[in-house]
């Protein structure tokens, strides 16, 4: 089974703390050791097959889909920032139409 049926069938405080310890671990604020030793334990508890590698591995795929996300929403953003600035200098620099008609 993938690891996000293996996940789901964990209660909510053992799914947050076994993807917490890895999190933690991604950030240098845990050892190594620690991080496996509760999926370990959080998986033997539970009885579901699921293990440090496996989470680890959903987590920085996740971060670089997000990552790729907000780098898709910020050129999007300049984008539309340079198309309204262009919209504003032509806006300034054509001369305005004049109705036909002489009015």
């Amino acid at each position: 089974m993938d690891v996000l049926g293996d996940l789901n069938k964990l209660d909510a405080e053992e799914q947050v703390a076994v993807i917490s310890s890895v999190s933690l671990f991604l950030q240098n604020k845990i050892p190594l050791h620690i991080a496996e030793m509760i999926v370990k334990d959080i998986s033997n508890v539970a009885q579901v097959k699921i293990s440090f590698t496996q989470i680890k591995d959903l987590l920085l795929r996740s971060r670089e889909n997000t990552d790729l996300t907000e780098r898709k929403l910020k050129n999007s953003l300049l984008c539309s920032q340079k198309t309204r600035s262009n919209a504003a200098w032509f806006s300034q620099t054509l001369p305005r139409a004049r109705p036909l008609g002489g009015f």
